[in-house]
């Protein structure tokens, strides 16, 4: 990343970036990827913009790269747009290439942020605005491969927020295993107890030896649901993750728990359920 230059007019931008595409390609048979990367700069008055993408993007041609690389683009898609961003049209054309779509999303960013620090500049007003967005490939077997993104945002206040958002895949044809398709309906009440349980003694007790549930929530326990994220399978189990706010203050972070596979497998379909042996 190149150095800026501050130079204090009030009209004046500065932008500098370093674009990466690694040339390394990862040797995993089972999903091909190259290294890419974009860090921005923004300097606007006395405002400041950092962003930085940077993660594992699938370079092969068949489903499972397909689906993969839909689910990376469409999550940071997501994730600039709540930053400010445009939401960018995931054609398959504007996802092939991995290294021009997230340079799309950095300029998105900085482009919004330009917009916002111009009305600021009215008001004699700076601040600093962080964008950073990871990717890549958490876990493979011959069978699943799971993927990860996570986004940290901040545009001024008390905190910044993160999300940690992740998305398990079948390798013979690039379904997404979500949570219809991987539990039974009639294991999703006994799935939610399981995790209800495991988020206690796995997350919130050793903070909380002598209270309860009810101390670490913002909700009422017996009416926990399951996460928004999907499950993220691994070499151990299933991992369930809430995000921040979902079910408990910010500094909480994020609950999760993760549960074996031998405890879930009587809960799940039979065609998944067979994938984890």
């Amino acid at each position: 990343m190149k150095h800026l230059l501050y130079i204090p007019a009030l009209a004046t931008l500065v932008i500098a970036s370093c674009n990466n595409r690694s040339a390394y390609t990862s040797g995993d048979s089972i999903l091909p990827t190259d290294s890419i990367s974009v860090t921005d700069s923004l300097i606007a008055g006395e405002s400041k913009a950092y962003v930085s993408i940077t993660g594992q993007y699938p370079s092969a041609e068949n489903a499972l790269a397909d689906s993969v690389r839909q689910w990376i683009a469409s999550t940071i898609s997501r994730s600039a747009s709540y930053s400010g961003g445009e939401i960018t049209v995931l054609t398959p054309s504007a996802i092939s290439d991995g290294q021009k779509f997230i340079d799309t999303c950095a300029d998105s960013l900085l482009t919004s942020a330009g917009h916002d620090f111009a009305e600021l500049q009215k008001s004699d007003f700076s601040t600093t605005y962080e964008y950073d967005i990871r990717f890549g490939i958490s876990y493979t077997s011959p069978a699943i491969i799971s993927c990860y993104c996570t986004a940290y945002g901040y545009q001024g206040g008390a905190h910044g927020g993160t999300s940690a958002l992740n998305a398990s895949f079948r390798t013979s044809d690039g379904m997404i295993l979500s949570y219809d398709n991987t539990f039974r309906p009639d294991g999703i009440a006994d799935l939610t107890d399981i995790i209800r349980e495991e988020i206690w003694v796995q997350y919130f007790e050793p903070d909380f030896p002598d209270g309860d549930m009810a101390d670490a929530l913002l909700i009422n326990p017996l009416e926990l649901e399951l996460p928004d994220t999907l499950p993220l399978f691994g070499p151990d189990g299933i991992t369930f993750t809430y995000q921040q706010y979902e079910i408990a203050p910010y500094a909480a972070g994020m609950p999760s728990c993760t549960i074996p596979y031998d405890t879930l497998r009587p809960l799940m379909n039979t065609d998944i359920a067979t994938l984890t042996e």
